[in-house]
């Protein structure tokens, strides 16, 4: 296993297991860093005997059932064509070499290879039709957009001018109005061709018009879901994998396994049924390796000695259909900052889900690009054992290293975010921090002016982000001891004593080069004001802090109260590794690739830049300004832009590893010979797991407020919150700035902040404040096989509760504490197998 927050890619055939056992809970102490549970997987060797085996699975079209909500224009679903063959086949015997070598009784092989072959067409993207701009938008008339919100008005502006929700006003005709900035509306709500930018009109000939290949719910005359396409799919999967086992001598045995996973397919991800090169399509190449080399030697009949080695590897590769585009040549979009051509730019933020404009994929035009990542993973094991009268003795370790290392192109022709916010009431805007960065909005009650995709003609963009390639080295190790003793105290009683200790690093970048926000570190785009950045690599300092105390004992019984029932129970401390990747409570801290986002601008509803001006206040981006790595303390705000993107905050405590306290009781009858019911009660609770609840740095809190003055619960202070420091609305903060530089157009909200000079950014990873509990009945009922028949059957009632998904309050963080999302209190399940007498 790779660890928490990895996912092993490297799957071995189907016909290559032997075995597969999974231990849930209490397990002996030889068992660690894992939070839930262990799985052992033994696999097939080969015999004195040369045995094989073919197989073969086949699915098409007419097996499927069809595309839910859909029409083929004939009143049935669509099913479009799907073909799925996965076959292989299996070997294993002696290895006989004639007149050179004859392994029997001595050495052995065992061969897998399973292929896996996929061919699809897929229609439309998977949640039904997608969103293209009309006939009409795409001459800049957006009428439509008017119509779409019921010709509703919200009211009038300072000018006297009636509002209608979806309106289209003209960012030039800006002027201050009893101390607002008002623009006027385009006439007819439609956009002049000569206004309209050369880039955004090149963009937009690429973009397929309005077509539905069924009927509704898609709409070929609508400006929402008018397009569906087919694309096509091909997928392979190659699974080959040997198994070697050798015997040195009567004490010694040898064996080694090896596997591949090799997985092409250049459009399984992001399928939009767009056509090239605006398509977000890009394919995914899986080429993953597990080998084991195992030792085994039996020093005396009481003593046994095992060594063990693994090495795991996951090269996850992100090819592009249409790679190296030309944006600069072909497009006119065209930067200093731009190195090399890449995956087309990305536009995004594109539609509205009641206007319209352009919804491709993730919501935008073009890819972002990817990244490349292999995951490494060495570990070692050595185990004694040692039989000594009723004892049974194990002491052991483990030894492990994870490395992940990453090559990031996204982005590296621009990704730019568009918005209603340019084409809307300027003085409706207003900016606040988002979760994944500053969010923009003109919302007049439930409704808005302006239109993202109105904008886009325009050419004004509201945020950006433009990265260079870079690439970045995360790691960790873990260590573990364990001793631990199967103790037969009578014939009736057993018990299970164990300690293991446990210690693991806390996943970091190698050379340093991930940013953590430093709070009372002066910076200097901010006039000197306390918030910059910090970087491992020239900081002499550590972000976290590896724990040192992870002993973990473990107790088992069994006792026999009855020739045929026996009661057994446990409890054992397990402590899981610590996270990686995706496990640091919604975001990841291995940011150590480059990461620029510019916008939204300061002043409300104005571009951050336009798509013919790649620049910030008129000055072009360089490829300096976003070269990485950049371990400036002063790098956030990016580009100076103020207020603008921080970095993250890793908690010091990221290298305490989620611990789990486990319990059972249970009872196991024989009713009759071969018949067994177990009955148990089964539970655990953890500590110190990644949580998502928790206080951005720069949360504006209730405190802050009352200490100002201000109360969100008064509409007149809600007004002085979000109006421009430097306008007659701040009232008694009008002008009032907390440093110099900082723009008059940024929010009351957003001066008071205790950074003011970040609007997004600064989210608390990996602080291990999560808690789980479970708690179950088990019932299962055994039938071991006899006459040709066995079967099982189980009932669990249980409850899960934990911290996870967020909190109602997020200054009362009990309040998480909940059934978790996935809980299934009841479950029943039976399986059954009969063997028809030869």
């Amino acid at each position: 296993m790779l660890g928490q927050g990895a996912n092993a890619q490297a799957q071995p055939g189907q016909d290559q297991i032997q075995e597969w056992t999974v231990l849930a809970g209490n397990y002996n102490a030889e068992y660690g860093q894992a939070g839930q549970a262990v799985y052992n997987v033994t696999m097939k060797s080969g015999t004195n005997q040369f045995h094989g085996s073919l197989f073969e699975s086949y699915q098409n079209a007419y097996l499927n059932a069809g595309q839910p909500f859909t029409n083929n224009g004939h009143g049935k679903l669509v099913n479009p064509a799907n073909t799925q063959n996965d076959y292989g086949f299996t070997i294993g015997g002696p290895v006989r070499i004639p007149k050179v070598y004859d392994g029997r009784n001595r050495t052995f092989f065992f061969f897998n290879w399973e292929q896996y072959i996929r061919n699809q067409y897929v229609l439309g993207v998977a949640s039904g039709p997608t969103t293209v701009p009309s006939a009409a938008y795409r001459q800049g008339d957006f009428s439509a957009a008017i119509t779409a919100d019921g010709n509703r008005s919200l009211g009038t502006d300072p000018l006297g001018a009636n509002i209608l929700a979806g309106a289209i006003y003209d960012p030039a005709t800006a002027q201050v109005v009893k101390g607002q900035v008002v623009t006027t509306q385009f006439p007819n709500n439609t956009i002049p061709m000569s206004r309209m930018n050369p880039i955004a009109l090149k963009i937009q000939s690429l973009l397929p018009q309005p077509f539905c290949a069924a009927g509704p719910p898609c709409n070929a005359l609508g400006v929402i879901n008018n397009f569906e396409n087919t694309e096509y799919e091909h997928r392979t999967t190659s699974v080959p994998s040997v198994k070697a086992d050798h015997i040195i001598g009567p004490r010694d045995k040898l064996s080694f396994f090896w596997n591949r996973t090799a997985t092409y397919c250049l459009t399984c991800y992001g399928d939009d049924g767009m056509p090239q090169p605006i398509s977000d399509t890009f394919g995914g190449g899986i080429y993953a390796k597990a080998i084991r080399l195992n030792y085994d030697r039996t020093i005396s009949p009481t003593l046994l000695l095992h060594l063990g080695a693994g090495y795991n590897s996951d090269d996850l590769g992100r090819p592009l259909v249409t790679p190296n585009y030309p944006a600069c040549s072909n497009l006119g979009l065209c930067s200093p900052s731009f190195t090399l051509p890449s995956a087309f730019p990305s536009f995004t933020g594109l539609n509205d889900s009641t206007a319209g404009g352009m919804a491709n994929g993730g919501g935008g035009i073009g890819n972002t690009g990817r990244t490349d990542s292999i995951y490494n993973q060495f570990e070692s094991v050595a185990s004694l054992t040692w039989v000594k009268e009723n004892h049974t003795f194990k002491f052991g370790g483990v030894l492990m290293t994870q490395g992940n290392y990453s090559v990031n192109h996204t982005d590296l022709q621009g990704s730019y975010g568009f918005s209603n916010v340019q084409t809307a009431l300027p003085y409706t805007v207003t900016t606040v921090p988002g979760p994944t960065g500053a969010v923009s909005s003109a919302n007049i009650g439930a409704y808005h002016t302006g239109l993202a995709y109105a904008s886009y003609l325009l050419g004004l963009v509201n945020t950006a982000t433009i990265d260079p390639t870079s690439d970045s080295r995360f790691g960790k190790h873990q260590v573990g001891f364990y001793a631990q003793d199967s103790w037969k105290v009578t014939r009736k009683l057993t018990l299970n004593l164990g300690l293991r200790y446990d210690y693991s690093t806390w996943f970091q970048e190698q050379y340093g080069r991930s940013p953590q926000f430093a709070p009372t570190l002066p910076n200097a785009v901010a006039g000197g004001e306390p918030g910059a950045t910090i970087y491992q690599a020239t900081c002499n300092c550590a972000f976290a802090h590896n724990y040192p105390w992870g002993f973990g004992p473990r107790l088992g019984i069994a006792y026999q109260v009855a020739p045929r029932t026996v009661i057994r129970g446990g409890f054992g401390v397990v402590y899981a590794g610590t996270g990686q990747g995706s496990t640091f409570g919604g975001g990841v801290f291995g940011t150590a690739s480059a990461n620029n986002p510019f916008g939204p601008s300061g002043t409300p509803g104005a571009p951050i830049m336009t798509l013919s001006n790649i620049a910030i206040n008129g000055n072009p981006i360089t490829a300096s300004q976003v070269a990485w790595p950049n371990l400036s303390s002063s790098y956030y705000p990016i580009g100076g832009v103020l207020p603008g993107a921080g970095p993250q905050y890793m908690d010091p405590n990221d290298g305490r590893p989620p611990r789990q306290y486990q319990y059972s009781f249970g009872i196991q009858r024989e009713i009759v010979r071969d018949l067994a019911v177990d009955l148990s009660y089964v539970g655990n609770y953890g500590v110190w797991w990644y949580t998502t609840v928790l206080t951005n740095y720069n949360y504006l809190s209730t405190s802050l407020l009352n200490h100002y003055g201000l109360s969100l619960n008064n509409p007149a202070d809600l007004a002085i919150l979000v109006s421009p420091v430097g306008s007659a609305g701040a009232g008694p903060f009008q002008n009032k700035i907390p440093f110099n530089g900082f723009p008059l157009t940024a929010t009351v909200a957003q001066s008071l902040r205790p950074f003011p000079q970040f609007n997004s950014g600064l989210g608390v990873l990996g602080a291990p404040l999560g808690r789980t509990e479970y708690n179950a009945m088990q019932l299962s009922v055994n039938k071991r096989f006899s006459h040709g028949l066995q079967f099982t059957y189980s009932f669990v009632w249980s409850k899960n509760m934990d911290t996870f998904g967020g909190t109602p309050d997020i200054q009362n963080r009990p309040l998480s504490w909940k059934l978790d999302a996935s809980d299934q209190p009841f479950v029943n399940r039976f399986s059954y197998a009969y063997t028809l007498p030869k």
